[in-house]
């Protein structure tokens, strides 16, 4: 069954997750903008995304391949520590 699969991952996209156009498939100005999957069929290849444009009142939204994607993870503070002193923050009881 073909499910909506990004680029390099092995697990499905799901609503609310922030993703970003691989560069091959973007348009000139796609890598300044923020994109979340509004909708993910557990049985489609296909995911619905919202383009967010500063200013704009109604944000633009597409059907995409999957695999034309990559999931962003945001890490937050954890993104500027070092790796041991990041697993060990995040670690239960850390």
């Amino acid at each position: 069954m073909p499910q909506p699969i990004p680029h390099d991952s092995i697990r499905p996209l799901t609503a609310g997750e922030r993703v970003q156009v691989l560069p091959q498939w973007q348009d000139p100005g796609d890598d300044e903008y923020e994109r979340t999957v509004i909708e993910a069929p557990a049985d489609s290849p296909r995911v619905l995304i919202r383009t967010t444009i500063p200013g704009m009142t109604i944000n633009p939204t597409e059907t995409i391949e999957a695999s034309k994607l990559v999931r962003v993870i945001d890490l937050g503070r954890l993104a500027d520590l070092d790796a041991p002193t990041a697993i060990k923050e995040h670690s239960p009881g850390g």
